[in-house]
């Protein structure tokens, strides 16, 4: 009679591991593909974001193309916005302005593991940006995000 109940009591402890292994594998599985859907590697999705570059001042715009509508804005981080905001930047001697707080002109991206923030913009509408010259007192190397108009 104790054998029985030994066996028993491990057949039922046996099951127990096995029913608890099993949904705790796909909770796993679920919880890393929500993980996986809700980061990507650069969140430049339904901003209408069409080439984010590198500029240095006196450059010509490294993005060229043929036909673009749209605004070029300068994005920064937030250890670096103050800078920039007082900082002048300009695309053959059109200024770009300031972003306006809570517009349709303010957001942020994530584009290589860091967080940038839209701080000056200029409208655009040319044929051919292949020539324009970006100007600026800013020291640095500045990223230039590229957005269609809706």
């Amino acid at each position: 009679m104790k054998i029985k109940k030994v066996i028993l009591c491990m057949i039922f402890t046996l099951a127990s591991i096995m029913l608890v292994s099993c949904s705790i594998n796909e909770t796993v599985k679920d919880v890393t593909q929500e993980i996986g859907q809700q980061i990507s590697k650069d969140d430049t999705d339904n901003l209408g974001i069409t080439y984010i570059t590198e500029q240095k001042e006196g450059e010509t715009l490294k993005a060229s193309f043929t036909d673009f509508d749209g605004v070029i804005y300068v994005i920064s981080t937030k250890e670096n916005i103050e800078s920039i905001k007082n900082s002048d930047f300009s695309l053959d001697n059109k200024n770009f302005e300031d972003v306006k707080t809570d517009s349709y002109d303010d957001f942020n991206i994530r584009y290589k593991n860091k967080t940038y923030f839209s701080v000056k913009k200029l409208d655009i509408e040319s044929n051919n940006i292949t020539s324009l010259k970006f100007n600026s007192d800013y020291s640095e190397s500045i990223l230039l995000v590229y957005r269609t108009k809706n």
